[in-house]
């Protein structure tokens, strides 16, 4: 069971390093990075004398 997982994840990880270069290109990286802008300005509006933001989303 173990070797089938680790099999399993190292799939993943190769299939997303094959995709990543890409992530910044086409509709969905534009989106992506229309959301990131607009989650930061909130931070700030919120929050304008915060001395940290947590970005939750680089754990995802």
């Amino acid at each position: 069971m173990q070797r089938h997982a680790e099999e399993r994840l190292g799939r993943d990880a190769m299939a997303f390093a094959e995709r990543a270069e890409g992530y910044d290109d086409g509709y969905l990286g534009r989106m992506h990075h229309q959301i990131c802008d607009r989650v930061a300005e909130l931070a700030v509006e919120l929050a304008p004398n915060a001395r940290r933001i947590p970005d939750f989303a680089s754990t995802l």
